[in-house]
């Protein structure tokens, strides 16, 4: 879906541009939760319904579409997806999480089911609807490494695989049904989430575990487990980065706490790094943001 908002008058006949995001968060704002989406100067917020609870990995298109994982009394539901400017449950998806877009209109998410259990599954969208165009795939943490196009998991030895590690499928080779561990590529042995491989598949970037003060720092390694090295550090908290493109991540940096203040009510902004330049670019600045998605071609 396509959010088109009011961005001023062009010059010539008035009519307003096309606004296309380049992120979403999620952020508290008392006892609800909101999703917006950002190009950096504008804004279009969306409201969680109120009786469900969002996770924090969620996925966002291009092109502006949202799909949020969520659930109601420990219960885990299907994801919320943008429809018709309200967020809503898609019907036509399973218990799922961990979403993220696969090339023009495939959805890939870890599906919980209860005849055939746990694992990962391409869907594939037209208009509002979602069909299953892959078995079940062995595998958690499903991400979707655009460079070289594989779909990209975290397995080991329980699924058949000869060791743990990150390992890659084409889209096309699970449509096959070629899904045995013979077809896997070996992609990193690094123990880290697969959604956070950078597009070519080369570089992991992540957060540090929670100090005592609760600073965390965003640091880089190669998928080979080479050149571990430290991104951005500062005595305030960093923390959810996510790719924007092949040269640039998106973090979130928390405001120090105040005396008696929780984190909801500090300040986050959502910054952009250039990881050629080391240059910060602050891209949106909100009290309880918690969560962070690019809104990356795919």
């Amino acid at each position: 879906m396509l959010v088109v908002a009011c961005a001023g008058d062009d010059g010539d006949n008035g009519e307003s541009e096309a606004f296309v995001p380049a992120f979403a968060y999620l952020r508290l704002e008392g006892d609800a939760t909101v999703a917006t989406l950002s190009d950096g100067e504008q804004q279009v917020s969306y409201d969680v319904p109120a009786d469900l609870e969002p996770l924090t990995a969620f996925a966002c298109s291009a092109a502006g579409d949202l799909v949020i994982p969520a659930g109601r009394d420990d219960s885990l539901l299907s994801p919320l997806w943008l429809v018709d400017d309200e967020l809503e449950l898609a019907r036509d998806l399973p218990p799922a999480f961990e979403p993220a877009w696969v090339a023009a209109d495939g959805l890939l998410v870890r599906v919980v089911d209860p005849d055939e259990g746990a694992g990962v599954r391409v869907y594939e969208r037209e208009g509002q609807s979602f069909t299953s165009v892959t078995p079940l795939l062995p595998g958690r943490n499903a991400g979707w490494v655009s460079g070289p196009g594989l779909i990209a998991v975290q397995a080991g030895p329980g699924g058949g695989f000869t060791r743990l590690g990150i390992y890659g499928l084409t889209l096309d080779e699970a449509r096959r049904g070629e899904v045995d561990a013979e077809f896997w590529e070996l992609l990193s042995s690094v123990p880290i989430d697969p959604r956070q491989l950078s597009p070519d598949g080369e570089v992991f970037v992540f957060a540090t575990a929670a100090q005592e003060n609760q600073q965390r720092d965003i640091q880089a390694i190669n998928a080979d487990g080479s050149d571990a090295r430290t991104l951005v550090a500062t005595p305030r908290e960093e923390f959810a980065p996510v790719w924007a493109n092949g040269t640039e991540i998106l973090f979130l940096r928390r405001a120090l706490l105040g005396e008696g203040e929780d984190e909801t009510e500090a300040d986050v902004e959502v910054i952009r790094l250039d990881l050629e330049t080391n240059e910060e670019t602050v891209l949106a600045n909100e009290a309880g943001i918690y969560a962070l998605a690019a809104c990356a071609p795919v």
